[in-house]
């Protein structure tokens, strides 16, 4: 417990001040997305997005998405109730909008024996943050007008 206590408090001497406030964006829009998600439909939840005309420089574009996939990260982690993909994918996509970065959600479906899994994830510049090719290839991409999931 000492150890994790340690790496902890690691992690937060190595955090600038525009990482906490980056970081306290995500854990508000986190609980926004996980509030939202229960009474908007999937349509409503990813019509909903920070429209900034200016653009990113692409050059930093992914560097910045990786890094607030981080944070996001580290925002979920500190969360009471658990942040599903879904929650943390909205909130990805509407940062980095906010951001002037373009970002779109996928999401994709796993058949097994016995279950289906579902999985949901960022698109910046077709790569994918936060995320290894062999996940994403586990995955059916659904078509997203196709989707009308209740959250």
């Amino acid at each position: 417990m000492l150890n994790s206590l340690r790496h902890k408090a690691r992690l937060a001497r190595e955090l600038t001040h525009t990482d906490w406030l980056t970081l306290f964006e995500a854990w508000w829009m986190l609980l926004f997305f996980r509030l939202a998600s229960r009474w908007m439909s999937y349509q409503r939840l990813t019509a909903l997005r920070a429209m900034k005309t200016r653009a990113a420089d692409p050059s930093r574009a992914w560097e910045s998405a990786l890094h607030i996939q981080r944070l996001i990260g580290l925002a979920a982690r500190i969360h009471l109730p658990a942040m599903t993909c879904l929650q943390q994918s909205l909130t990805l996509r509407w940062m980095l909008n906010e951001r002037g970065i373009p970002a779109a959600i996928q999401i994709g479906v796993q058949k097994t024996s016995d279950k289906i899994h579902a999985h949901a994830w960022v698109e910046v510049f077709g790569k994918t943050p936060g995320e290894t090719e062999e996940t994403i290839r586990q995955f059916s991409i659904l078509n997203s007008r196709a989707v009308s999931v209740q959250g």
